[in-house]
């Protein structure tokens, strides 16, 4: 789930909609099901202020529990769920031992496991830390499997022990691939062609990242949302590889042809994603970037809840518009959303 780019320009623009590679995705098939949903229910919100001011950078709800990245030299604050309370701040930067030379978070599927990439000895590393009441804990280590030129993006730790990650093939398409990998051997288990992220040439570039897609995983399922099409879809993770349990929207699957060159005429769908043991929650923007780049518009999303065989259980908007949605407590079936537009101060919360 990395969504949320630096505080200083967290203001939705479309060259942030547009960029970045991340995903996650899977094979062997799967039903199509029309997942339908219900006419959206308007939420009202509850505010939770927040008294440590910073500049957050990604966000991950683990259990009863939101870890925050931020841009400080602070690297990490735990709050406690549902009241969004303070619990403690760790994890400064630095070479030092307990420090983290340029961090990146990521999700793990598990409840309450997230990981992140850093150095050690001047070796790229991927720990696993669980978030406890007082302290984050460091349960694992594995070397980082990035060394491969064309790698991209660890997206997503399965199980503790399987990274799902992003590359970009050599050749003229530069197609993008996504592999599982074993963290202790680095051995590739499986790889993904059917990926519907993809790299165009414009304006005299061949790296114009499009269609990003965003990931979730709880245990061994995992799901994928795309940002550019109506295309959601569920998998499992099962033998050492990926297994398609459903996929929704977008039919026939957006092929790389289907995209205009120009970024500008493109739509914006999908822009945030996130799981439980129990659901997925899709954040639709139901925009394009033309509205975007205009600008002064009140924008609105819908965040769609399905199981994990791809039916639709509900649709929920909310009673303020301009927010974006930073988590999802399936537990006291919470979500959680701020204003990128103010200073970050409060939390708002919808219950569903």
């Amino acid at each position: 789930m990395e969504f949320v780019n630096k505080y200083a320009s967290m203001k939705p623009n479309a060259a942030f909609l547009l960029l970045g590679v991340l995903g996650l995705c899977a094979c062997d098939g799967g039903e199509k099901d029309a997942g339908a949903l219900p006419a959206p229910e308007v939420l009202m919100a509850d505010s939770l202020e927040v008294h440590e001011i910073f500049r957050p950078h990604k966000f991950f709800p683990l259990g009863d529990r939101m870890v925050l990245q931020t841009l400080e030299d602070t690297v990490f604050y735990v709050y406690g769920l549902p009241d969004f309370d303070f619990r403690y701040a760790q994890g400064r930067r630095g070479e030092g031992p307990d420090e983290f030379l340029s961090p990146i978070a990521m999700l793990t599927g598990g409840e309450d496991v997230f990981s992140v990439r850093t150095y050690r000895g001047g070796q790229r590393t991927m720990e696993l830390y669980r978030a406890l009441d007082t302290a984050l804990v460091k349960v694992g280590s594995f070397r980082d499997w990035g060394f491969d030129p064309n790698y991209q993006m660890a997206c997503v730790v399965v199980e503790d022990s399987l990274l799902v990650g992003a590359f970009i093939e050599d050749s003229p398409q530069k197609r993008h691939v996504l592999r599982l990998v074993d963290l202790r051997s680095g051995e590739v288990l499986d790889s993904l062609t059917d990926f519907y992220e993809y790299t165009l040439p414009f304006d005299g570039r061949e790296n114009m990242g499009r269609n990003t897609a965003w990931v979730a995983a709880s245990g061994s399922r995992l799901a994928i949302a795309y940002q550019e099409t109506q295309t959601l879809a569920l998998y499992e993770i099962k033998d050492g590889r990926f297994r398609q349990a459903a996929s929704l929207g977008d039919e026939p699957a957006p092929e790389r042809e289907s995209f205009d060159p120009d970024p500008s005429h493109s739509r914006v769908s999908y822009v945030a994603l996130f799981a439980d043991s129990d659901r997925v929650y899709a954040v639709n923007a139901h925009t394009d970037v033309a509205a975007l780049v205009r600008g002064g518009e009140d924008r609105d999303v819908v965040v769609e809840v399905y199981d994990w065989t791809g039916r639709g259980l509900g649709a929920y908007r909310f009673d303020r518009k301009n927010l974006w949605v930073v988590g999802v407590d399936g537990k006291w079936k919470t979500i959680y959303a701020i204003d990128p537009r103010q200073d970050f101060d409060r939390i708002y919360t919808y219950r569903f």
